[in-house]
């Protein structure tokens, strides 16, 4: 049966009666309270006035809790994703201290771009910042959104086979770090087969993953994207948009 609660669900805050039909808590903290339904077994996290600020399954529910719960939501060996206007999704690894390493140039897509440290605040911008989580049991790791609401699905993985194996292991923060900074100055990107979600999959699992691949829509290919973008890695996104949106 196909699990409607996986990851972090897009979100409406909304009041709730505070669990006292079919809801069990599981941990409060800071104002906040980590609750699970006895029936569908889905959880969710409300604020101290019990809004619903967050919902999904319990393994991503009980990540996202202690985030919230904390003074800096990213943590340190996090696979960290941006999301470019809804046209694709830059990711690395963030190390600590506001600083990510990632494979980047002046811009996200380049032949020329380098594995490199770089500050947050200048890779994200003003665009979309969330978190990968990561299941024990290597199923498709899950977008955890830094916000408590937002709307649309994770498109990056709506094509991808959800009983799938995609990695038998799972690298520590330290671990996950040092093979980040292993990979400093390198310079082999390929928008195809070594990118920048490419590198930080590596960094995590040891295998080079990217999922944005298979949510790619049928009528523009990989090819077609390779060679629409590579010529525009120079130019500002709404250029790159322009140019997909023709080829549509």
């Amino acid at each position: 049966m196909m699990n409607l609660f996986t990851g972090d669900c897009f979100n409406l805050e909304m009041p709730t009666m505070g669990g006292k039909y079919c809801w069990e808590n599981i941990e409060e903290r800071c104002g906040y309270k980590l609750q699970q339904n006895s029936f569908t077994k889905h959880a969710r996290i409300l604020d101290a006035e019990d809004f619903r600020v967050a919902f999904g399954d319990l393994s991503s529910m009980k990540d996202k809790f202690v985030r919230l719960t904390r003074d800096d939501f990213l943590k340190p060996g996090d696979v960290f994703g941006v999301s470019r206007h809804n046209l694709y999704e830059h990711y690395g690894i963030y190390i600590g201290n506001g600083m990510v390493i990632n494979y980047r140039g002046d811009y996200d897509i380049g032949s020329k771009n380098t594995v490199r440290l770089e500050r947050l605040k200048d890779v994200v911008g003003n665009d979309e910042l969330f978190v990968l989580h990561f299941y024990e049991d290597g199923s498709v790791p899950r977008k955890i959104s830094t916000k408590t609401e937002f709307n649309g699905a994770d498109r990056s993985t709506k094509y991808v086979p959800q009983t799938f194996r995609y990695y038998s292991k799972i690298y520590s923060p330290q671990e996950t770090i040092s093979r980040a900074m292993s990979k400093l100055g390198e310079q082999d990107y390929n928008l195809l087969f070594h990118n920048c979600e490419h590198f930080a999959m590596w960094c995590k699992t040891g295998k080079s993953i990217c999922l944005q691949e298979a949510a790619i829509p049928n009528k523009i290919s990989l090819v077609t994207l390779h060679n629409n973008l590579t010529p525009l890695a120079t130019q500002p996104v709404w250029k790159l948009a322009l140019q997909l949106n023709q080829n549509r």
